[in-house]
Order: C-alpha cells, then sequence, then structure tokens
C-alpha cells in the first residue's frame, strides 16, 4: 500500500476539525463536544469553560453548572491520566472502565 501524503496545512486542518475548532465544525451542545472528544479536561474551574467555549461560541459558563449540577448530563470524573474531565453519562462507563489500571496504578 502507498503511503497517504498530507500537507501540514491539511492535517492541521483535519486535526482543527476533528476537535470542533473551524467555523461549521463547532459543535452543537456541551454533550456533544465532550462526547466526540472523549471528555474535556477539567483539572482546574475554569478549565472547561475555555475548551468548551472554544468550540461553542455562544456559551455561557452556567450553561456548563446546568448540565452538571442541574440536568445532570454530565459527569466530573478521574480518568484520563488521572486528572478531571467531564463527560456525557454514554461515555462516562467505557471511559472509566478502560482507565481503571491507570487510576489504581
Amino acid at each position: 500500500m502507498k503511503p497517504l501524503k498530507l500537507s501540514a496545512k491539511k492535517a492541521v486542518a483535519f486535526c482543527c476539525h476533528k476537535q470542533h475548532l473551524l467555523p461549521g465544525s463547532q459543535a452543537k451542545s456541551i454533550e456533544e463536544a465532550a462526547s466526540t472528544l472523549v471528555g474535556i479536561h477539567a483539572a482546574r474551574l475554569i478549565t472547561p469553560y475555555f475548551a468548551l467555549r472554544a468550540r461553542l461560541p455562544s456559551l455561557d459558563y452556567l450553561e456548563i453548572h446546568e448540565a452538571l449540577y442541574t440536568e445532570k448530563t454530565l459527569i466530573k470524573a478521574r480518568c484520563m491520566r488521572g486528572t478531571l474531565h467531564l463527560l456525557p453519562h454514554a461515555v462516562f462507563p467505557s471511559a472509566h472502565r478502560a482507565t481503571l489500571s491507570k487510576r489504581l496504578g
């Protein structure tokens, strides 16, 4: 099989598109962003706001609080690299199980 050749510009564009960082590729909701990215880093209080604001330009900080504590559509859990992440309920069991051995050390 012939190796695939990509320019650096196309590789960066592909990654930014998959990360919901380009116009037209932005997520429709916090849950969609957290699901497709397999969690949003949340080790500091402000970290998920900046990560999500880049992907959802009209995001209000209170929407994250509501998703976590009112609607309960997100879970804040210690998973990847032992740090806190915001995960949708549907993704949480897989992420939690997949990172168990790393978290238990």
